[in-house]
């Protein structure tokens, strides 16, 4: 029974659409499109962990794998295709990676473990202080609107 589910897992992972970018990518290594979709396909296979209703750990390890190799294909894709659009999407796909590593660290652990996530972006992939000033700045206002709505809300309901 053992040896049919390997050889049923097996022929599952060889006849996945990831071969035939393998394939290109063992053909040339610095083929910088040919690693940005590669990364693109496991982003997809990642983004599969979303739909379970409570997380397990062998998936959780499963999403971290698959999020890991995708962020390392998008790295080689910039690397090998520097100061093109490849090289620009794969840094975009790389942050947005790691947002799905928070992610899945969310719905695993509850929000300390995204942060620690979010804290081990490396610094080339980081925001300019002054974006990231920003950035904080609009999330605070839109918390302000938020309590502002849900308060004018209380006071326009019925039963006050």
């Amino acid at each position: 029974m053992a040896t049919f589910l390997f050889k049923a897992v097996a022929l599952l992972v060889l006849q996945s659409p990831q071969q035939d970018l393998w394939a290109r990518v063992n053909a040339d290594s610095t083929d910088g499109p040919a690693w940005l979709e590669l990364g693109r396909a496991y982003l997809q296979r990642a983004a599969d962990y979303h739909t379970h209703r409570k997380p397990v750990t062998v998936d959780t390890v499963w999403a971290h794998a698959n999020l890991d190799t995708a962020q390392s294909a998008f790295e080689r894709a910039a690397r090998w295709s520097a100061g093109t659009r490849t090289a620009d999407s794969a840094r975009v796909y790389r942050v947005y990676a790691f947002g799905e590593l928070a992610y899945v660290d969310w719905e695993a652990a509850g929000s300390g473990a995204a942060t620690l996530a979010w804290h081990s972006l490396p610094e080339g992939l980081r925001l300019p202080p002054v974006l990231e000033e920003l950035g904080e700045n609009l999330l605070r206002v839109f918390r302000q609107v938020e309590r502002a709505s849900l308060e004018i809300q209380i006071q326009a309901s019925p039963s006050n």
